[in-house]
């Protein structure tokens, strides 16, 4: 398992539940705190109406005191005052009922006081009347005095009323306090245990999942190494079984061909026997260029091909490669050209190989033209490389197969073209170009001489437009 898989996972088990569980926790304590601060604000909202029907009370008084006197001495200068004290009185009233606004039963108290405060307003403005003509009777000061009676009492029932209410606000309050600052920090530290354990739990799976892929990884790596070198055993042992049956093959291939080239030249040799002999000597000879080509192979692929790298004048390794098809295309009546760019400079390579890597593609081009077909040879400069284009009218691939093209012993099911050869031609070139720094393709097109210059005389219509394969063998300018 790599390691951001493992990171990955760890971090998926353990992290949506710590962030679950941190953000209830969280609610709750931010719900714990608002409420007590709610509780807090009820509590100071109790103080104040107390407060302020304290203030009433006091204004109550001081209008009492304010018309006692006046109607002992008959100043004056009480009326005043007594008229601030009543103004103070009913303001102080407004204010309290829209403290009380959303308690239904003060509200109503508040509106019983103010009720009260009005008729013992209006027998207070009797007295003050029969005042001013002469002597308020007895009656009307009685009156007066359990009218403001009645309203002290009401008030005082008020106080007693908010203060039950304050006491129970406060024991809320109270027991709030304690569910905040002890069951909160109790229940935090609780979730942060449960976390850690949580945490440490998924680390340990995550570990033991952990060492356990690695295990599977060592295990499989070291399945494949031996696997491998199994494989690479295997294929130094086909490779050296390659080559020593072909080194044993090529002793007596090598006594046939002196002993047929020895008979042909017999000029007492009989006709029918020297048609024999003619035929022994052309397929030793293929079977002895069908060796060397698994020779050739095999040094590809250990890595013990040899090369004498020099200077290559490359217009020449090309004529001599289509020189020597020229006899092979002349007996099918194909028309073979070669057309060299004059711009081409010497290339770094081994001559001998690249001649050959050039006869193998003409002569595949030959093998699979049909009579009275044509091929180009164009060897063009292209800014830092030297391209060398292979052209035919033969019968062509699909181009379905063209990756298979340069794979070994490799051949078009169902076509001509598995009568001829095994199929390392393609293969055996393309190994060899890898060692001279080259680079080898395929292509399959309607005119295979499409963007190839070239004589006039290119051939009819019918032969641009058979499909067929194009080779491309690329060799860097030195």
């Amino acid at each position: 398992m790599p390691y951001r898989a493992f990171n990955r996972n760890l971090t998926a088990s353990f992290l949506p539940p710590f962030i679950i569980t941190l953000s209830v926790l969280a609610a709750v304590v931010l719900w714990r705190f608002q409420y007590q601060a709610s509780i807090t604000s009820w509590v100071e909202h109790s103080d104040q109406v107390i407060l302020r029907v304290k203030d009433i009370e006091l204004e109550l008084r001081e209008m009492l005191s304010g018309l006692h006197e006046y109607l002992v001495t008959s100043d004056k200068r009480y009326l005043p005052e007594l008229g601030n004290a009543r103004d103070a009185f009913g303001k102080n009233i407004t204010k309290l009922a829209s403290l009380v606004a959303d308690n239904p039963s003060q509200e109503q108290r508040v509106l019983d006081i103010n009720d009260l405060k009005g008729t013992w307003t209006e027998a207070i403005d009797s007295l003050l009347s029969q005042k001013a003509g002469s002597q308020p009777t007895k009656q009307a000061l009685a009156e007066a005095e359990a009218r403001g009676r009645a309203v002290f009492n009401s008030l005082e029932d008020f106080i007693a009323a908010e203060e039950q209410l304050r006491v129970q606000r406060a024991t809320r309050q109270r027991t709030e306090y304690y569910v905040v600052f002890v069951l909160i920090p109790a229940l935090t530290a609780i979730v942060m245990i449960f976390l850690s354990y949580w945490g440490w739990r998924q680390i340990q799976l995550a570990t033991a999942r952990f060492h356990a892929a690695l295990d599977t990884a060592e295990r499989a790596r070291d399945a494949a190494e031996k696997a491998s070198a199994a494989a690479e055993k295997a294929n130094r042992a086909k490779d050296n079984f390659v080559g020593m049956v072909s080194h044993e093959l090529r002793t007596p291939l090598n006594s046939i061909m002196l002993w047929s080239a020895a008979l042909l030249r017999n000029p007492a040799l009989g006709e029918d026997a020297r048609r024999g002999m003619t035929a022994i000597e052309r397929a030793v000879r293929a079977q002895a260029q069908l060796i060397e080509d698994l020779l050739d192979i095999s040094r590809i692929e250990s890595g013990r091909m040899r090369l004498d790298v020099q200077a290559v004048d490359l217009a020449e390794v090309v004529r001599a490669g289509v020189d020597s098809m020229r006899v092979a295309a002349e007996a099918k009546s194909i028309t073979l050209q070669e057309i060299i760019d004059p711009r081409v400079d010497a290339v770094a390579g081994d001559p001998g190989r690249l001649q050959q890597v050039v006869w193998n593609l003409v002569s595949n081009a030959v093998k699979f033209t049909a009579n009275g077909g044509k091929i180009q040879v164009h060897v063009q400069r292209i800014n830092s490389h030297v391209e060398i284009i292979v052209a035919d009218t033969g019968e062509g691939i699909e181009s379905t197969a063209l990756d298979s093209v340069f794979e070994r012993f490799w051949q078009a099911d169902g076509t001509a073209q598995s009568k001829h050869g095994v199929g390392l031609g393609a293969q055996r070139g393309t190994g060899q170009r890898k060692h001279i720094y080259g680079k080898t393709s395929v292509t399959h097109q309607h005119d295979p001489f499409a963007g190839v210059p070239s004589p006039s005389n290119r051939g009819s219509e019918s032969e641009r437009q058979r499909a067929a394969p194009r080779w491309a063998l690329y060799s860097r300018c030195r």
